[in-house]
């Protein structure tokens, strides 16, 4: 793991966070604490990056902190708890089943992005990680990625969010992070039926779900207080 951490850091001071996330992942379904997702964000955007087609990513205690804005400390410690509980988060996205390449026999017949031709929408439910560990010398986490979540790194090409890391820090919690990332994503949308700006309507449930609280809030006005007003 040594010869990893001796590399330079990814996110230095200074230069441009940028991220370039699937829209798979951008429309997921799952619930994290936010520095959770601001750990997986920069990790999934850190190896789409170096385009090793690799599932392994290290992420230094400085990377974090130059990234966040925060003192190295502070992301030492924030790093440590975080890798105790990143192993057993769950989510679920949708891919599409590309009947087209069915046909023509080929041997990736996924697509993330929705197919023109005729298609069928797939549910994927996947853990996040397959190991992670924490190095207390070096202060830095090392991520394994799950195949499935590996995968869907490796087809970002396909439909993919760009956006500004440094304009997420001072959002404030996991739902409102999730909000700002959807917004990006259908920003340079097109507006349909006449409409001066482009339209996104989810249910309830959708909403629910998108957010990680499927089993949560059961009245509509308790979900609009703790979670939609508050992102």
């Amino acid at each position: 793991m040594s010869e990893f951490v001796s590399k330079p850091n990814f996110y230095v001071e200074g230069k441009e966070i940028v991220i370039s996330k699937s829209n798979a992942l951008i429309e997921g379904a799952y619930d994290l604490s936010p520095a959770e997702h601001d750990l997986l964000t920069l990790a999934i955007n850190k190896l789409h990056g170096q385009r090793t087609n690799g599932k392994q990513v290290f992420i230094t205690a400085k990377e974090f902190a130059v990234a966040n804005k925060v003192s190295e400390k502070y992301a030492y410690d924030l790093l440590k708890q975080t890798a105790t509980r990143l192993h057993e988060r769950k989510l679920k996205c949708t891919i599409y089943v590309d009947e087209d390449k069915k046909v023509a026999g080929e041997e990736d017949i996924y697509s993330i992005a929705r197919p023109k031709g005729f298609h069928k929408p797939m549910k994927m439910h996947f853990n996040w990680l397959q190991a992670v560990a924490y190095q207390d010398e070096n202060g830095f986490i090392y991520l394994m990625f799950s195949d499935p979540l590996a995968y869907l790194i490796g087809k970002t090409g396909e439909a993919y969010t760009k956006y500004d890391y440094l304009k997420t820090n001072d959002l404030n919690g996991f739902h409102a992070k999730r909000l700002y990332e959807l917004v990006n994503k259908w920003k340079g949308a097109k507006p349909t039926n006449g409409n001066k700006y482009p339209q996104v309507i989810m249910a309830l449930e959708e909403w629910k779900e998108f957010f990680g609280c499927a089993d949560k809030y059961n009245k509509t006005a308790e979900f609009k207080r703790w979670v939609l007003l508050p992102s």
